[in-house]
């Protein structure tokens, strides 16, 4: 039976839309309260009642409970991708452990945001991010890991085992090894990223995050 190597997948950008914020615009307009609220719905599902105004798809708690469950799917596809695991091993309770996991990697999204000034056709935002370090953790140690599932496959543990059981179990053990870190879980150093909050002044006079910007944030929120 073949041995199992080293495989980390490249993982691919996150391919979300991100919800466009519309208001009727005032001059109470708070361009850093509007991008805190699209991360906090996006991040730990809270809806902003004060802010609900400002969006035209997150008006209820519902419409963001909808949101954050998208971006939990999205992390989970991510990291199927990124540790390709093979579909045999994607069982109900492999992938209860895959979605507690990224769970786990949102609710550690630390972001701070401050004004960043305006132009003539937008408003500034600065977030500050500390990327959640979960996957730099298991990257730096993969060789423990490996090292460990070669052991048991040099002990005959898996004798018997088809090509498809025998993937399922590597791809069980790098799971196993994922959460083993979770008790370690922190922070890369803080980044910097600017989110445009741009104003129009047509009739509709519409204000919205510019949906580049808030992805950028995003991907890089989870170190990978």
């Amino acid at each position: 039976m073949k041995k199992m190597k080293k495989k980390f997948a490249l993982l691919t950008a996150l391919l979300f839309v991100l919800v466009t914020a519309l208001c009727s615009c005032g001059s109470s307009i708070d361009p850093v309260a509007i991008v805190k609220s699209n991360l906090d719905a996006a991040y730990k599902g809270e809806f902003n009642e004060d802010m609900a105004e400002y969006f035209t798809d997150l008006t209820s708690q519902e419409d963001v409970d909808a949101y954050h469950e998208e971006l939990v799917q999205e992390y989970i596809a991510n990291y199927l991708t990124y540790f390709d695991v093979d579909e045999a091993a994607r069982t109900d309770e492999f992938m209860a452990d895959v979605r507690m996991i990224v769970e786990e990697m949102m609710a550690h999204a630390k972001y701070t945001l401050s004004d960043g000034g305006k132009t003539d056709t937008n408003y500034n935002v600065i977030v500050t991010i500390e990327p959640v370090n979960l996957y730099y953790l298991v990257q730096e140690d993969w060789d423990t890991m490996d090292d460990a599932f070669d052991a048991r496959n040099d002990n005959y543990e898996f004798s018997g085992y088809s090509d498809e059981q025998f993937q399922a179990a590597y791809d069980q053990a790098i799971l196993d090894f994922v959460k083993s870190k979770l008790p370690e879980m922190g922070h890369m150093e803080a980044e910097e990223y600017t989110v445009r909050v741009a104003l129009e002044t047509d009739e509709e006079a519409d204000v919205w995050c510019n949906d580049n910007d808030i992805q950028n944030v995003c991907v890089n929120m989870i170190w990978d």
